[in-house]
């Protein structure tokens, strides 16, 4: 039996003021797996994730979700039909507590109104418990269940990036797209960012940077289904196989 595809990035492109940054790219990501976009820095990773997540709505081509297309909705409607992403900065309520970040995302499945909240009626607390039991599930996944009440600027980096995660699975996304830091990277580096298919539990990816020499690959490239590799500024796929197929091309 096929598997189902449930993203399908189809001929896209984009130009910023007669300069293109994306040229006719296509791929499919299956249901219940796990793709790695890999390519040296300039060449559209980034401007990639963003046309996908609604950030950028493309010059040609388009994106489709379960066959539906969501390019251009903008990016409350890409997390509302199921993608969510983080980001290659660090992006958190640095002045909420870390059960509060996490909590954040979940305000579209919250269904109390204004009315509701300032008189705090049955309904609001009723959800307001249930959402602060779904972050601390969230949060035992990622060992963060002791720093709940803990500022999350007080966090150091790594957790901050845990929490930055969890916060991205408090939408109950059905794909999750995780990028490398940024302060690694260099022009000799190859840098990765990857796409998971969530099927209903908590599941996360990583990425990283690691040297242009095959031999010396990162833990995406040995777990992604099927590594992608973008061209050097051109902006376009170059090969899509394993990690040491797409490194040598």
């Amino acid at each position: 039996m096929a598997e189902k595809t449930l993203l399908t990035v189809d001929r896209l492109g984009i130009s910023f003021k007669g300069l293109r940054a994306l040229d006719d790219v296509s791929f499919s990501i299956p249901e219940k797996g796990i793709i790695g976009l890999i390519g040296p820095n300039g060449a559209g990773k980034t401007t990639l994730f963003n046309l996908i997540t609604g950030v950028y709505t493309p010059t040609d081509g388009q994106v489709l979700l379960d066959g539906e297309p969501i390019s251009g909705k903008g990016m409350r409607a890409t997390v509302t039909g199921g993608i969510c992403r983080t980001f290659q900065n660090i992006r958190l309520f640095k002045d909420l507590t870390v059960l509060q970040n996490v909590k954040v995302a979940m305000h579209d499945s919250m269904h109390y109104n204004l009315f509701e909240a300032i008189f705090k009626t049955p309904r609001f607390w009723r959800e307001e418990e249930e959402a602060d039991q779904r972050a601390m599930e969230l949060l035992r996944v990622f060992d963060l269940q002791d720093k709940a009440d803990m500022r999350a600027a007080n966090l150091p980096y790594g957790q901050q990036r845990k929490l930055e995660i969890a916060r991205a699975l408090a939408t109950n996304p059905r794909l999750l797209g995780r990028s490398s830091a940024s302060r690694s990277c260099s022009s000799s580096t190859i840098c990765a960012w990857s796409w998971a298919s969530v099927n209903g539990s908590s599941c996360w990816t990583t990425a990283g940077c690691w040297p242009t020499a095959p031999r010396r690959r990162s833990a995406t490239t040995r777990r992604s289904s099927r590594p992608i590799s973008a061209g050097q500024q051109e902006g376009k796929r170059n090969a899509e196989g394993r990690g040491t197929e797409c490194l040598l091309r």
